[in-house]
């Protein structure tokens, strides 16, 4: 084996480090829009069935239990749709760029090592922002389900 041979395994291995970190950070990107998809969904149901309930003319005492919780389904999705900055989601080469065309010669392993960490760390980021979300979406839905629930109870037996 050459003495070239192991560097380029390594360089392959940290390039491979580097697409993985990647694909870990777009499936938590598309689990969050998921996740967005889910609350404009619980909002659009949420004000449809309140504004059903005000204008079917529902009992009031039914309108103002139920529509507690639909207004908390509606501010819970509201605040999970709400947009945060996430720091450190993108890697940013602009300089590296700028000295590759400079003609400097970069240390391209520990360049992809880091890479890769920066990538995987923006992953992680992502990840508990999307868990954030999906713990909210299931506040909002319970409270949905209650809604529901009460309207369905105070409709039929009050």
């Amino acid at each position: 084996m050459t003495s070239q041979g192991p560097i380029t395994t390594d360089i392959d291995v940290l390039r491979e480090m580097v697409r993985l970190a990647e694909r870990l950070r777009d499936e938590e990107f598309l689990s969050m829009e998921r996740t967005n998809r889910y609350n404009s969904g619980l909002i659009a149901f949420s004000t449809g069935f309140l504004s059903f309930m005000i204008n079917a003319q529902f009992p009031k005492a039914t309108v103002q239990i139920a529509g507690i919780f639909l207004i908390g389904s509606i501010i819970t999705s509201l605040i999970a749709l709400s947009p945060r900055k996430l720091h450190g989601a993108a890697v940013r080469i602009d300089e590296d760029i700028k000295a590759i065309w400079s003609g400097a010669q970069l240390d391209l392993p520990a360049y992809l090592l880091e890479t890769a960490d920066v990538t995987d760390k923006a992953a992680m980021a992502i990840a508990k922002r999307g868990s954030q979300k999906k713990y909210l979406t299931v506040i909002s839905a319970l409270c949905l389900a209650f809604a529901l629930g009460t309207t369905y109870y105070l409709y039929t037996y009050a």
